[in-house]
């Protein structure tokens, strides 16, 4: 991260955090500069900062394939870790101060692909009930569920 070092930011943060998020699922090089350009560039980011994150969240070996994937034996899973942990890096460094946070979207699953139901959240718990999954379940912290199905085969799958 020697080049974040290089490039201190302004003395003064922005009140406010505008916040880009970059899709990762389908061709991902090269990753555009965000539009509007405007107020990422007059927050201190060049195109020639987003060409260095981007060389970094991606490295050679990955730019040209159609969606990210593990290299050299790596899980999809380590791959994505990688990737996150640059983003965060960035932000932390690089991009929170000039008001700014970069966030990743994998594209593995869509909005319409999620549970449908309605929930709660309390502290790190998540409690709730899913149209989808046909059950009551209980999202513990480090994302460990816990549920009960209410349907059974005489039901029918439902569609996917």
């Amino acid at each position: 991260m020697e080049y974040i070092s290089k490039r201190p930011a302004p003395t003064m943060a922005p009140g406010n955090v505008i916040e880009h998020t970059v899709a990762l699922s389908s061709s991902i090089a090269p990753i555009p500069f965000p539009s509007p350009e405007a107020p990422w560039q007059t927050r201190d980011v060049s195109h020639e900062d987003w060409r260095v994150f981007s060389e970094q969240l991606l490295p050679k070996s990955t730019q040209s394939l159609d969606k990210p994937t593990a290299t050299d034996g790596e899980s999809e899973a380590a791959f994505q870790r990688c990737i996150n942990c640059v983003v965060e890096e960035w932000n932390a460094k690089f991009f929170k101060p000039r008001g700014l946070r970069v966030k990743i979207d994998f594209g593995e699953k869509k909005a319409e692909d999620g549970p449908h139901g309605l929930g709660f959240k309390w502290g790190n718990t998540f409690v709730g009930i899913s149209k989808n999954s046909g059950g009551v379940g209980l999202m513990l912290p480090g994302g460990v569920l816990v549920g009960v199905a209410t349907k059974n085969k005489a039901q029918g799958e439902e569609k996917k």
